[in-house]
């Protein structure tokens, strides 16, 4: 792509980014002149003959915003432009009044996005009446999801009961509240929560970095229009459905103008006419998937649980680290910029391109290149794929998008089938043998690449210990991101100061934490500097002026409150060891998946200094049941479109990504768990064994909110327990099987101890557990009784499975049937024996339900029982 081309497609992009601007400042009462009014109206403003003024006041605002914020925008306009008609601010504010191809192409790019997407009402309602329109907030897609034609059939604005809060993102922001908390009552407090929301944002704005780098700073503005305007509702008046946000839409309008421009000008075709015509397939959907990702995060070698914790977040950082940069490496070399990327969460993107046979040759030349990196250091573990289809602005509309969306699905399902090239990767790996030093061996880390002696005595690993250079760096990347604000994504070859990748990824990408300003400036300047995102962490503020990601999760580090901790003492430990473990407090590093399992100790009522419970930790992974189904058919076909798509699938990720790492941070509960990763639907979470499960109906619960209790709209999840020295690789493959439990179960349920139940029967089960600890504590019933139970448990189970049978019921089995009296002896000769009388017989009545629990739970009441057990070992 030639300079001059990709200087008009970064503008028309960050145009579409812009175009809707002045509804966000219209709403927050920008000041506007009469003057200014008077002489621009007639230029950005249709004139409605019938009614006698002009309409569309926003586009008039998005113009005045372009020209009160000229200085802090990046400089796209040349001569020519402005001789043209075709300046940004002109390409931004005239969508609604186009007088050029340029402007046709931010105009279509609008109506695709926002005329395309803006589904009325079916009721009998008038909808938002104008003098509403400030008071109108963002109604949660969740609400809508699989309703039932009947609920579609006779929606109107008083169908949705729930709204989003204005406001900058934030974890709390993310979920919505019942309407009347969300929504003003009179116009003049609308108008000033849009004021102050908006000072905020015009604040933030000013503090943009890289404003000399067009393609740096939209990424950065991208970012910050997101958090501001993530919760403004892009459509608030007449019968349109408020339920896509303004930076939705506008995302959507710039990966739309992009992909339209880039088809035009290649192809000669830059009139009115051809851009207006939606027959052409002019738009390539491309998609991505990363396979063998479990594989990447826990690969098992011999030593894996050494530096386990570090190695974990660093491998799971680098997923999504891995997703963003082939994300980057695609856009580049179709020559389109980051805001082209409609979609990006648990390792997978889709983006719109432009339909040209240079873009299908740059696909495949990209993701040969990828692989060939991956193939080289994970020998085909690990490898991604492209897939795409084309389009027409015709399957973008009403209706037409859901096939569209399938026929993706399908070349995306197709290339699982074909994720390398046989004739470039079958057979051995070449030099294989060849590239071990043999007085080092293999990486002890992964168990697969071979050390490398250049890592000996690097500050990362152990004494006279060595690794690949792949373990090494995500053991950098694991000890880096505890205390990193910000990372960069540089040329392999850029000069810098600090700890360098010693693989850079891709074979083209360095990275740096804490960059600092003045070497930033001179490598985005030289083009070294292709990435700079901070890092957002719970309690710190977002105002850096660069692009933010939410991808470094929760990890619990140690706080100078853990060296008063006992239970990190606990247990054997030589003296050199425990001041070992002083040093390692001190420095505020990440805690050791053993000390994490130390957590899980309880004190004793006996003495401060003596604790009880088993040292293990507990592994949850939960996922959003049938999400590509919610996506596919959550909403009625008329209504499903890529901004809809977009909305729900940030929201959804936004849940994972920025509320769940927030919760664990700041519920002390919860502190010591630890993100393996969070993002897209789903989840991995290791941590003490006890809060992990106690976690469990938080997260279920706190999901319900976010999905506005719709019960189309479940979560489910396995837990497992297991010691802290068993490799990770095996703990995450048992999780991963309790989780499978729960789906096969039904979904929306939950599995420990290897017993699937409904989430409500999961609470039940708590709430018997919890009174199992009341009666022990008010010495109604001992450890020895609680024994009995677990063997009468099974003896109960047998006896129904026995039942179910059918089958005649010989005397050898007969046994089981005995569990009853079994029970009422056990109770009458144990339950309350060092009581007086008359407690005695009301402790007698109380635990007789527990006969019923036997029977009625079939063996699930091991959840309550175990975890009684485990606490007191």
């Amino acid at each position: 792509m030639n300079d001059e081309v990709g200087k008009k497609l970064l503008a028309v992009t960050l145009a579409g980014l812009l175009h809707d601007m002045g509804k966000f400042a219209q709403r927050a009462g920008m000041e506007v002149t009469s003057t200014y009014t008077e002489d621009n109206a007639g230029l950005y403003q249709p004139y409605n003959r019938e009614q006698n003024r002009h309409t569309h006041l926003h586009a008039l605002y998005t113009a005045a915003f372009i020209e009160r914020f000229a200085e802090y925008l990046p400089a796209l306009d040349d001569r020519f432009e402005a001789r043209s008609g075709d300046s940004l601010i002109n390409l931004a504010a005239m969508h609604h009044k186009p007088e050029t191809p340029l402007q046709w192409i931010v105009t279509q790019a609008d109506r695709l996005g926002s005329g395309l997407d803006r589904q009325v009402f079916e009721g009998d309602e008038a909808g938002v009446t104008f003098r509403d329109f400030r008071k109108t907030r963002l109604i949660p897609l969740a609400e809508e999801m699989s309703r039932g034609k009947e609920f579609y059939q006779a929606d109107t604005l008083e169908t949705y009961h729930h709204r989003f809060r204005l406001g900058e993102m934030s974890p709390e922001q993310l979920f919505p509240v019942r309407r009347s908390e969300a929504e003003p009552a009179a116009d003049a407090a609308a108008k000033s929560e849009y004021a102050a929301l908006f000072d905020l944002f015009a604040l933030e704005l000013r503090k943009l970095e890289h404003r000399e780098v067009p393609g740096l700073w939209i990424d950065h503005f991208s970012s910050l229009w997101e958090r501001f305007a993530s919760s403004i509702p892009a459509a608030t008046v007449g019968k349109v459905i408020p339920d896509v946000s303004l930076y939705d839409h506008c995302r959507t309008s710039a990966a739309l103008a992009g992909a339209l421009y880039g088809y035009h000008a290649r192809t000669g075709t830059l009139t009115d006419a051809a851009i207006r015509d939606n027959e052409i397939e002019k738009f390539l959907l491309v998609t991505s998937d990363f396979y063998g990702i479990q594989n990447f995060i826990f690969s098992e070698g011999g030593s894996t649980n050494r530096s386990a914790a570090k190695l974990l977040r660093g491998r799971s950082f680098a997923v999504s680290l891995l997703s963003e940069l082939a994300a980057d490496r695609l856009c580049k070399t179709l020559g389109l910029p980051a805001t082209s990327v409609l979609l990006n969460a648990a390792g997978k993107f889709t983006l719109l391109a432009p339909n040209l046979p240079e873009t299908l040759e740059a696909i495949k030349q990209v993701e040969e290149e990828l692989n060939r990196w991956l193939v080289s250091h994970f020998y085909g573990e690990v490898t991604i794929g492209f897939s795409s289809c084309t389009a027409c602005g015709g399957d973008l509309s009403m209706g037409k998008f859901p096939g569209l969306w399938e026929r993706l699905g399908k070349a995306a399902d197709a290339k699982k089938y074909r994720k390398l090239s046989l004739n470039d990767h079958a057979g051995v790996v070449a030099n294989y043998l060849d590239s071990f030093d043999n007085t080092l061996g293999i990486c002890p880390f992964c168990g697969k690449r071979p050390a490398d002696p250049r890592t000996l005595g690097d500050g990362y690993l152990g004494e006279n210990e060595a690794a690949c250079f792949i373990c090494r760096d995500q053991i950098q990347l694991g000890a880096q991101l505890i205390k990193a604000r910000t990372v960069s994504v540089l040329a392999a070859d850029a000069a810098f100061s600090g700890n360098r990748l010693k693989e850079p990824i891709f074979g083209c990408c360095q990275l740096s934490f804490d960059l600092d300003e003045k070497t930033s400036r001179k490598l985005a300047a030289t083009g070294g500097l292709h990435r700079m995102m901070q890092l957002a962490r719970t309690g710190e503020p977002l105002s850096s002026g660069l692009a933010v990601r939410f991808i470094s999760g929760y990890v619990p580090v140690y706080t100078p409150e853990d060296e008063h901790d006992g239970r990190l003492l606990h247990g054997r430990m030589s003296e050199e060891k425990k001041l070992e473990l002083i040093d390692m407090i001190r420095e505020g590093g990440a805690k050791s998946f053993h000390h994490i399992a130390k957590a899980a100790l309880n004190p004793s009522h006996d003495s401060d200094e003596k604790f009880t419970g088993v040292e293990a930790l507990g592994v949850l992974k939960a996922d959003v049941d049938n999400l590509g189904r919610l996506f596919a058919c959550g909403l009625p076909p008329e209504r499903l479109n890529l901004s809809r798509l977009a909305t729900f699938s940030r929201q959804m990720n936004g849940y994972f990504s920025i509320y769940l790492p927030q919760l664990l941070a700041q519920d002390t509960r919860f502190r010591n768990i630890y993100t393996v990763f969070a993002g897209g639907d789903d989840l991995f979470l290791m941590g003490p064994w006890n809060r992990i499960i106690e976690f469990a109906p938080v997260l279920r619960k706190s999901f319900r909110l976010f999905s506005c209790v719709n019960p189309e709209i479940t979560i489910s999840a396995g837990i497992t327990v297991d010691k802290p020295g068993v490799p990770v690789p095996v703990v995450a493959e048992r999780a991963e099987e309790a989780l499978k439990e729960s789906k096969d179960a039904g979904r929306n349920r939950i599995t420990l101890f290897g017993e699937s139940v409904t989430w409500d029967g999961f609470e039940d089960l708590m709430q018997k557990r919890d009174a199992l600890e009341a009666w022990q504590r008010q010495g109604y019933i001992g450890k020895a009784f609680l024994y009995r139970l677990n063997e009468l448990m099974a003896t109960a189970r047998a006896e129904k499975m026995l039942l179910a049978s059918g089958k005649p019921i010989d005397l050898d089995n007969m046994s089981c049937l005995a569990w009853r009296s079994s029970f009422i002896y056990s109770a009458t000769r144990n339950v309350g024996k060092n009581l007086d009388k008359e407690t005695r017989a009301k402790a007698l009545d109380e635990v007789r339900h527990i006969a019923a629990w036997l029977h009625d739970l079939d063996g699930k009441l091991k959840i309550a029982l175990w975890q009684v057990l485990y606490n007191q070992r």
